[in-house]
């Protein structure tokens, strides 16, 4: 969906889970900037459809890049 910010808040409410909880992971990295006020932990799937400045991007914002072995331990 277009508003991942409504999706996050309906899984919160539907499941009952603190947004502190909850592990928000997308490929592009625009899509945190209307999460992270939540307090939603979000990771770059670094495998996705993003490039080198999207990554550096992420990083900037305090986002973790995942690896596919990474995300294993997330």
């Amino acid at each position: 969906g277009h508003n991942k910010k409504d999706h996050i808040k309906k899984i919160s409410k539907i499941y009952g889970i603190d947004y502190e909880s909850m592990i928000f992971i997308d490929d592009q990295a625009n899509h945190f900037t209307e999460v992270l006020p939540l307090g939603v932990k979000c990771c770059l799937a670094g495998w996705g459809y993003n490039d080198k400045e999207q990554k550096k991007e992420a990083r900037r914002m305090g986002i973790k890049v995942l690896t596919l072995e990474s995300l294993k331990k997330e």
